[in-house]
């Protein structure tokens, strides 16, 4: 299961921050992937390998990516830089876990 955080009251809307709950950690392993693109300003986290067969824009910018399962694939974050952050800075926590 993924959550994101979005200040839905900004216009446009601002992702927060986006992250992994602990349901979801055996399906991710090692898969998720975060890019971010400044000649076309997009941050891209895949979460498996899986064809995308649908994709949905949840919020202005925000679009995520389903399988042929519905399960989400991806999240793309169009204009990134007016709706994260830092996207050039990456940071993630694992909850929960044991270190390997």
């Amino acid at each position: 299961m993924m959550r994101a955080v979005v200040a839905d009251t900004l216009n446009p809307a601002v992702v927060i921050t986006v992250y992994r709950t602990s349901q979801i950690a055996m399906l991710l392993e090692d898969r998720m992937n975060v890019t971010y693109s400044a000649d076309v300003d997009v941050m891209r986290i895949l979460l498996s390998d899986a064809p995308i067969a649908e994709s949905s824009e949840e919020k202005p910018g925000v679009i995520f990516d389903y399988d042929a399962g519905g399960q989400v694939v991806g999240i793309e974050i169009l204009n990134a830089s007016q709706q994260v952050l830092n996207p050039r800075a990456i940071e993630y926590e694992l909850l929960g876990v044991a270190p390997t």
